[in-house]
């Protein structure tokens, strides 16, 4: 699944092992494997709530980025790194259902963070009973 409807500018961290500085007993016959980097979260409420595997809305501080391009007669491409500082990770409510679709979604993750999304609230059943 990927919310690239809503955020159209998706970046795959994913690389290849012939794309990175890997010794090459550890890329033996794996040169097709995607690698990802990872993030390690130790002692921080909620955690027990990430599931195994889904799509959240991450909040993060760029702390630092470094652009490298080959110099003049060197061969290679731009190499870019960043220092990202991760603030939050907005989850939607399991117990919520899956949403109609990817918009409602990206607008339930935003709201649940705060943001003004602009969209009119949902009707409840308690909205139903006044009317």
């Amino acid at each position: 699944m990927s919310i690239k409807s809503e955020f159209p500018n998706e970046i795959d961290l994913g690389k290849k092992a012939n794309d990175g500085p890997m010794m090459p007993s550890e890329t033996k016959g794996k040169k097709d494997r995607k690698y990802y980097p990872t993030l390690y979260l130790n002692d921080i409420g909620g955690l027990e709530n990430l599931p195994a595997e889904g799509e959240a809305v991450i909040y993060f501080v760029r702390r630092g980025l470094t652009i490298r391009k080959p110099g003049a007669g060197e061969k290679g491409s731009t190499q870019v790194s960043v220092d990202l500082e991760i603030r939050k990770i907005c989850l939607p409510d399991a117990e919520e259902g899956e949403p109609d679709d990817k918009g409602d979604l990206i607008d339930e993750l935003a709201e649940k963070a705060g943001v003004d999304t602009g969209r009119k609230p949902k009707k409840t059943a308690d909205d139903e009973d006044e009317e």
